[in-house]
């Protein structure tokens, strides 16, 4: 008996829908949740999936888990809702009402062994004095683009921030390899997989609606979080402290 759960979208979708798969799992624990997934990276070591297939990778899936077999299969996206284009209601409520399950209330959570944690928290500290304060300022826009209105901190916010901090914290800066390093702050130079596990050895984080709020709130670390576009109310948790721009985005 399997539940085939396939997910298109980036790490941050990833992360979420770790809380689906937690109540989809609850509701029905007879069967095996086999994640076909862009990011398996964030499915590693999840107690309750069976196996994990990137997408594009799935050799011998259909006689291995549908072809005459028990199985159900989810590939809804919540992001086609009206719920969601509405914003009425949260991601993982509306993931949840899409593959027919009570949202049990877990959150988002990642699994580590202590060897990946140990390796971490050397690469993270080695040669490290100060307090680590994380800052994720852009996630990116479309098409390549370095900048995303919608939803980053405009780069003149982030220098202001950095210079406030930088004495007292080793400030590591999460970014793609296009985007400008503010002067003061540090690569996170993690892999994937590693830079999700970044806030468990940070003080401070200051985070934007993108990867790295949703693995702070797997890890249960309260993060400031920064809004332009989106809505925490969707996208966020409660326990992070939200902060919104002092006006509305204007949509031409």
């Amino acid at each position: 008996m399997y539940s085939i759960f396939h997910i298109e979208g980036g790490i941050g979708k990833n992360i979420l829908a770790t809380a689906v798969v937690s109540s989809l799992k609850k509701s029905d624990p007879k069967r095996k949740i086999i994640i076909v997934s862009a990011w398996p990276a964030v499915w590693f070591n999840n107690p309750n999936v069976h196996q994990i297939y990137p997408i594009g990778q799935v050799a011998n899936f259909y006689k291995n888990f549908i072809k005459d077999k028990d199985c159900k299969i989810f590939r809804q996206d919540p992001y086609h809702t009206e719920d969601y284009i509405l914003n009425k209601k949260h991601l993982i409520d509306i993931w949840c009402d899409l593959v027919g399950c009570k949202n049990i209330g877990d959150g988002p959570k990642l699994y580590f062994s202590p060897l990946e944690l140990d390796t971490i928290r050397t690469k993270m500290l080695q040669g490290v004095t100060k307090p680590i304060f994380i800052l994720h300022t852009h996630g990116g826009g479309a098409n390549g683009r370095e900048y995303s209105w919608y939803r980053d901190i405009p780069i003149q916010n982030a220098v202001e921030i950095v210079n406030y901090f930088k004495n007292d914290y080793h400030i590591y800066q999460i970014g793609y390899k296009n985007q400008p390093l503010i002067q003061g702050c540090h690569k996170l130079t993690l892999d994937t997989r590693e830079i999700l596990a970044a806030p468990i050895f940070s003080q401070k984080r200051l985070l934007i609606d993108s990867f790295s709020q949703h693995s702070a709130a797997a890890f249960g670390k309260k993060s400031v979080v920064c809004w332009v576009g989106n809505k925490p109310k969707v996208l966020g948790y409660d326990s992070h402290e939200n902060i919104f721009p002092d006006v509305e985005p204007v949509f031409d």
